[in-house]
């Protein structure tokens, strides 16, 4: 009988602390999502004062028929649209786990946003002998939430750019009927088939010898593709 109540108590000592490991683990995890929230919230206010002063530049570029500095300062403009971005991800990140985070759809132009994305790392793609080739339609209207469109674009182009072997990288999209969709594709090494799901985990990195793979899609050898129902703007 005494063993019995041993086992017994021993079991209890063992779920409470289990449950106090969880009750940390889920503070730990607020926490988190609170400087998540309130870095995003940081980052943004100085980038919207940084885009005011670029937005003046480019303004007296134009005026002053100066296109090499109106060149800069779109350039400028698009990397703080996507830091921009990359900050209200931030709060994405905190909305996805409290499950509050919701699509904004909305008419816009997929061809466009692939344009923008190829031509913010056209540059960083030309320094490493990666160039950026675009193959889609005029226009790939419909209902979608932009802002995420294009930070997959940008992860997936990056990530290509940056694991691609100094091989081209090419960025196509297309509509049909079973919807539409896009697909960056490089020439690197790859990633082992075994690995391709969990790369899509939170935060999740692959090392495999020298190169390092993020979770922002398959950036190595191999074609991430991207496909959405079609839907026609509303009119």
């Amino acid at each position: 009988m005494q063993s019995d109540a041993v086992g017994t108590d021993g079991a209890a000592e063992e779920m409470q602390a289990l449950r106090d490991q969880l009750a940390q683990a889920l503070l730990a995890v607020r926490a988190r999502d609170e400087f998540l929230a309130i870095a995003a919230h940081e980052l943004r206010n100085p980038m919207h004062t940084a885009a005011l002063t670029i937005s003046t530049v480019l303004a007296q570029s134009v005026a002053q028929g100066d296109a090499e500095l109106e060149r800069r300062a779109r350039r400028a403009q698009r990397a703080i649209e996507t830091l921009v971005r990359r900050a209200s991800l931030l709060l994405d990140v905190s909305r996805l786990n409290d499950g509050s985070f919701v699509l904004r759809r909305r008419p816009a132009d997929l061809a466009d946003c692939l344009r923008a994305a190829v031509a913010q790392l056209d540059d960083q793609a030309r320094h490493v002998s990666s160039p950026l080739r675009l193959d889609c339609p005029g226009s790939l209207p419909g209902l979608w939430d932009i802002d995420a469109l294009a930070q997959v674009a940008d992860n997936l182009i990056t990530n290509a750019v940056k694991y691609g072997a100094g091989q081209p990288v090419q960025v196509r999209a297309w509509a049909d009927d079973r919807g539409t969709a896009f697909s960056v594709s490089d020439g690197g090494p790859g990633i082992a088939a075994a690995d391709r799901q969990r790369i899509f985990d939170k935060f999740e990195r692959l090392m495999q010898g020298a190169c390092a793979r993020t979770a922002s899609g398959w950036a190595c050898g191999s074609s991430a593709n991207w496909c959405m129902p079609t839907a026609a703007p509303s009119r």
